[in-house]
Parts: structure tokens; sequence; C-alpha cells
């Protein structure tokens, strides 16, 4: 059960076209993969691809668009979060964010974290400070109070 357009395939049973010509690009076409174009000075004919028509820095696979890369992910967010904490309720943790927002603010001016998280690094540092002094200013009062209660 063969026709003439039919490829002589005895594995065939439909009696379908097995010849290659479905519906879609070919496996060496370049369908789906945009233009390309020829570099300045280059020669005519030379194989081209888009990468050497477009030379913009690459992004690693995963982040989000529009950022660049960066040695160190960073920790502005937690060590604001940790100041935060520190103002609020957990005296100790004043003088960690303090540090953390410290040390994420070299790591930004030495270009190894984003600068768009110096406002979280600055926040852990100004709430840091206040947490600390605030605290050490009760410790102060309650020292002297305790101080002067027993002298009396």
């Amino acid at each position: 059960m063969t026709d003439s357009g039919a490829a002589q395939d005895p594995d065939n049973q439909s009696g379908h076209d097995t010849t290659g010509s479905e519906p879609g690009p070919s496996p060496d076409s370049t369908w789906g993969q945009g233009p390309t174009f020829p570099p300045a000075g280059s020669q005519p004919g030379a194989p081209v691809t888009w990468s050497d028509a477009v030379s913009q820095p690459t992004q690693p696979p995963g982040a989000p668009l529009g950022s660049m890369a960066y040695p160190r992910r960073g920790f502005a967010g937690p060590a604001a979060t940790v100041s935060i904490i520190g103002l609020v309720c957990c005296a100790p943790l004043g003088p960690v964010g303090l540090i953390m927002g410290l040390i994420e603010t070299r790591a930004i001016d030495s270009g190894q974290t984003d600068p768009a998280k110096r406002g979280s690094a600055r926040t852990a540092i100004i709430l840091g400070a206040v947490s600390t002094g605030l605290y050490l200013f009760l410790a102060i009062v309650v020292v002297a109070f305790i101080i002067a209660r027993a002298a009396i």
C-alpha cells in the first residue's frame, strides 16, 4: 500500500509521507534566532552571530532584568531588619545591626555589592546607632538610679 508521495519505508505501516516534509523549519534553519548583522569592517559573506552585532554586558541566569552581576549578594536588608528589632525590643541587636550596616556600606563602596542597597545599609547604620545610643543611655540611667537608691 504505497502511493507516489510516501517513502518506501518497511516500518511505515500508515502510508503517510515520511520524507521529512513536516510543517515547521528544518533542523538546520535559523528560524527563531533573530536577525544577524555583519559587524563593521567584516568580510561580506562571513558567518556572523547575534553576539557579534550586539555588544552588551550579559546577565547571569536568574538575575532580574536590568541588574548587573556583583560578586556578593549583600545583606543590607537583613542589617536594617536587625537594627529595627534592636531598636524596638532587643537591645543587643542594635550594635549588631550597626556593624552589619557598616560592613555592607564598605562592600558597596568597593563595588562588591549593588549600590541600590545603599539606602538599606544607611538605614541599618542610623537605626543601629540610635538603638545603641538609646540603650546605653538607658543603662546609664538605670545604673545611676541603683547607685542613688543604694546611697539612701
